[in-house]
């Protein structure tokens, strides 16, 4: 069986170019051991991991859901526009609200995870969260650029009018991950967007292109993003089992890209019987 290293390791290296990032990760991406130590007698943990598991897969139904929704302000606006745009008194977003929210629900419900439970909430909460954001940034005062920075955590030196706005929320989430990354490196080490650009991990291209595909799709799943989550193991392992759809995606984007194609592993289908899995590998 193959596990994944949960310890960190004990450096961390100054690998640049694709191929010699995935040489650099590989040997300590995996070990191995017996499956029967995956495996544990007492009840409570089996029955703690249970409740994680199900906590897990309605947060990932809700991200999924969410994120194929079109928010109050598209993702392709540019911040020079928002700049630019009037400010809605508080009437005028009071009354708007309703609207959004109606829409939202409607979107949900269409192109959601279909085990998805009161979207009518979800769309309201969401409501409420956009409408305090927007409300923040804009009580400051002053330029945008500053006040996107210091809420957002986005660096001022990566940001400009001409961004969109979904430019400037892939940098934001972009900014925690490194932070979160850099908590945990050993030894530690200030990770900034400027030393990591966004496109200079393959996992994370790879990644950003299967979530495109996967949000285009008439109706999503909250195991896409456990998908997404695996897929980039295509880098780094012989093989990577996958779903039917996301075998699909992945196949467009390998087409499409010739530097992934060149680099990607073997990816396969799930099989009706598991020892079927082995003919992939009979040529290695």
């Amino acid at each position: 069986m193959v596990q994944h290293r949960p310890e960190p390791s004990n450096r961390h290296d100054s690998a640049r170019g694709w191929r010699e990032i995935i040489h650099k990760v590989r040997p300590h991406l995996w070990e191995t051991g017996s499956g029967s130590d995956v495996f544990n007698q007492n009840d409570l943990f089996w029955s703690d991991l249970r409740s994680i598991a199900i906590r897990q897969q309605k947060q990932e139904a809700y991200t999924a859901s969410v994120t194929r929704t079109n928010p109050p302000i598209p993702s392709d606006v540019r911040l020079c526009d928002l700049q630019k745009a009037p400010t809605r008194s508080k009437e005028e977003q009071i009354a708007y609200k309703p609207a959004f929210i109606n829409r939202m629900k409607t979107q949900l419900d269409e192109h959601g995870d279909g085990r998805l439970q009161d979207t009518k909430k979800i769309a309201n909460d969401f409501a409420n969260e956009i409408a305090d954001a927007w409300q923040e940034i804009r009580a400051r005062g002053g330029d945008w650029i500053q006040e996107i920075h210091k809420y957002f955590g986005v660096p001022p030196d990566l940001l400009n009018p001409e961004m969109s706005v979904g430019e400037i929320g892939e940098l934001a989430i972009y900014v925690n991950q490194l932070k979160s990354l850099a908590a945990k490196l050993n030894p530690s080490a200030q990770v900034r967007v400027a030393d990591v650009p966004i496109d200079s991990l393959p996992s994370r291209v790879l990644e950003r292109k299967l979530a495109f595909l996967q949000g285009k799709a008439e109706r999503v799943s909250g195991s896409d993003i456990g998908d997404s989550h695996i897929a980039p193991l295509i880098f780094y392992s012989d093989g990577v089992q996958v779903d039917k759809r996301t075998r699909g995606h992945l196949e467009s984007i390998r087409r499409a890209d010739d530097k992934i194609a060149e680099l990607a592993h073997l990816f396969f289908p799930s099989p009706s019987d598991y020892m079927e899995i082995l003919q992939y590998f009979d040529d290695k």
